[in-house]
């Protein structure tokens, strides 16, 4: 990315991941998606040490729905699977991350 003059990434990670790097515990994720949410776990830890300009944005289960607005949920927050997110209010919020440099080396 350097080498090509990238500067600033804003990528989308799941819910899970955060649950997944806080334990590391296998059996809180379903055997089908250990494998993802490793994959995960090791890009966002290679973003965090690349010394970009990083931002990453977390969604809960994505719904087909109109956007209604994008809110920030706390770091403390618990999300469940109950929770869920317009997949336009993620676009929005993607792109407004792009520009957010209060967002940057953070989580929304």
């Amino acid at each position: 990315m350097r080498k090509r003059g990238v500067k600033r990434v804003v990528t989308m990670s799941t819910s899970s991941h955060a649950q997944f790097q806080a334990d590391r515990d296998d059996a809180a994720v379903p055997r089908l998606a250990r494998g993802m949410a490793k994959d995960d776990v090791a890009g966002i830890e290679l973003l965090e040490a690349s010394g970009l300009d990083w931002t990453i944005v977390n969604a809960t289960l994505l719904k087909n729905k109109p956007a209604t607005g994008y809110r920030r949920v706390d770091a403390d927050k618990e999300v469940t699977g109950r929770d869920h997110v317009n997949r336009a209010d993620v676009a929005e919020c993607l792109l407004a991350a792009l520009d957010d440099r209060s967002l940057s080396g953070g989580r929304c």
